[in-house]
């Protein structure tokens, strides 16, 4: 028994693929044509977190820092468990256009033919900073329901990040606190 997935009258191909494009519409996250938008209030000060986000160009094992200039950062980035595609190899540039903002542009991809967003901080009152992270992504590889799928995996991707850079900015905010505390002791 053979089917093509293409065929898109074929009954198992509509059965399989539309619990997937209905559960695409998750509520947490801003969906619009231009990608996705998620923000965590993170414990930290934006310093803290503009370093973390500068930090993980490095210390992630998906991404590697090709070269830095004039606040500027070339990244490649592999992604693995993209929704009908498998992997993708992705490079960019991260613009460092203010204290509170860096946006990212496609260079070149081997099957994206968009990546591009914005890291935005945004100072709290009590210390704390809001950070929003914008992803608009599109597959170069042209294939039924795929805009639908690769939302709803950009979703979790902006999610895991977030939560990523949360987790490393809270603890060089927790350093930055024992080591001002020991300087004080030692006065």
């Amino acid at each position: 028994m053979s089917f093509q997935l293409t065929n898109k009258s074929n009954p198992l191909f509509i059965s399989l693929l539309i619990p997937l494009i209905m559960s695409a519409q998750l509520p947490v996250f801003a969906q619009h044509d231009r990608g996705v938008s998620n923000s965590i209030t993170v414990n930290a000060k934006p310093q803290c977190v503009y370093h973390a986000i500068q930090k993980a160009r490095t210390t992630t094992g998906s991404r590697r820092l090709v070269s830095y200039k004039n606040n500027q950062a070339i990244i490649e980035e592999f992604f693995d468990g993209l929704p009908l595609i498998g992997s993708a190899k992705c490079l960019y540039q991260e613009n460092e256009t203010s204290p509170t903002r860096i946006d990212y542009t496609m260079i070149e991809s081997d099957k994206l033919s968009r990546f591009e967003g914005a890291w935005i901080l945004t100072p709290q009152a009590d210390g704390k900073t809001a950070v929003t992270l914008t992803s608009n992504t599109a597959c170069a590889i042209k294939l039924p329901f795929v805009d639908k799928l690769a939302t709803q995996s950009a979703i979790r991707r902006v999610e895991r990040r977030l939560h990523e850079i949360a987790t490393a900015a809270e603890a060089e905010q927790r350093t930055a606190y024992i080591d001002e505390q020991r300087l004080v002791a030692h006065r």
